[in-house]
């Protein structure tokens, strides 16, 4: 007989063969202990003989998932698991959850010794996660399935990454040459302003698309703010671009004989901003200087401050300008051969209508 107990065995126990045995079976695998014993007819039992094996089995059963859930709903991409439990033959050596249907290898990287906490998705939404189980012969379970619904709270808002224009501009609409934005879900609005302090997310004049101009208000050393939002309605910081507004004139000159007539047109004026502008006339030695009127006729225009020392004049009135021909500057004596290209108008001064000047 031979036994896993050092204990002898009766004569009469059963278990005897006539022959001595070619194999034994023990009751479970590790490093065993086996007694050989003898018996003879009269009922004798000998001492045992002790032979030790190590008895490594081959684990084919791979384990099976018990339990495993998540909260149904999550503001958060990292997502709570509820439950996570599994068994095997001989024991669960790993964890793993994936949003892949997909077992994992044995040897893949993401295995953890205990049931994880949590996991991490890759993107909100109405997401599938996959739990695993996995022994120490390398055998992993087929995966159980829970379904959650991923709503992300948008806290963080856009980011202006450009915004330019041109340093200088004669007319009130300015060309953006620059407006971008990111977000880390999306940007859904963009917006120019003249103020510094941030529109609301509600505010009128927001665009799906990155603006191409701005109109400015007035006149002047002026400077616009961009702002971007995203669809949570969080407003970006501004990024802010300075541009100087300059009116800007030309001149086109008749003369007859010893007289001539200078008009003066401008451009860049919006009414009704401006009201006044000075004027430094040049003209060729010899000329006389006479006037300057407004026009067209019938606005209350008036020729101020006509110095001919310095042929500085300036033409304000109650009436706003529009662009185009404003002025005529009149001028006698005109010496002979004189060309028209000898008379010019440039803009000194720019006054509002309060009489405040404002370039």
């Amino acid at each position: 007989m031979v036994t896993e107990s050092a204990t002898a065995p009766a004569a009469s126990a059963s278990g005897w063969s006539a022959s001595a045995p070619a194999s034994f079976s023990f009751t479970s695998a590790g490093t065993k202990t086996a007694y050989a014993w003898a018996k003879d007819a009269a009922g004798n039992v000998s001492s045992a003989l002790s032979a030790a094996t190590n008895i490594i089995l081959a684990d084919t059963t791979a384990p099976t998932l018990s339990s495993f859930s998540l909260s149904s709903t999550s503001a958060s991409l990292t997502v709570p698991i509820s439950s996570l439990t599994a068994t095997d033959n001989v024991g669960v050596t790993g964890y793993m959850v994936t949003e892949s249907a997909t077992a994992p290898a044995a040897s893949a990287s993401g295995w953890s010794a205990s049931a994880p906490a949590s996991f991490t998705f890759a993107s909100d939404g109405t997401k599938n996660a996959y739990a695993w189980a996995k022994d120490a012969a390398g055998n992993v379970s087929t995966s159980r399935q829970y379904t959650t619904s991923i709503t992300l709270v948008d806290t963080i808002a856009p980011t202006i990454s450009n915004f330019t224009m041109p340093p200088t501009s004669t007319s009130l609409t300015v060309a953006v040459t620059g407006l971008s934005a990111s977000d880390n879900i999306g940007v859904i609005g963009y917006l120019i302003t003249e103020s510094s302090t941030a529109p609301a997310a509600s505010a009128i004049g927001w665009s799906a698309s990155a603006s191409t101009s701005f109109t400015f208000s007035s006149f002047g050393t002026k400077t616009a703010y961009a702002w971007a939002k995203d669809a949570a309605g969080n407003v970006s910081e501004s990024r802010s671009a300075t541009v100087n507004m300059l009116i800007s004139s030309s001149i086109s000159t008749v003369i007859t004989t010893s007289t001539a007539v200078s008009a003066i047109s401008i451009s860049g004026i919006s009414d009704p901003i401006i009201c006044g502008i000075d004027f430094q006339v040049t003209y060729p030695s010899g000329t006389t200087f006479v006037n300057g009127v407004a026009t067209p006729a019938g606005t209350s225009f008036n020729v101020l401050n006509i110095r001919v020392s310095d042929a500085d004049v300036t033409i304000f009135g109650t009436d706003a300008f529009s662009s185009g021909e404003i002025a005529r500057i009149n001028y006698a004596n005109i010496p002979v051969g004189s060309v028209s290209t000898q008379f010019s108008a440039t803009i000194l001064r720019v006054f509002n209508c309060s009489g405040v000047q404002i370039q």
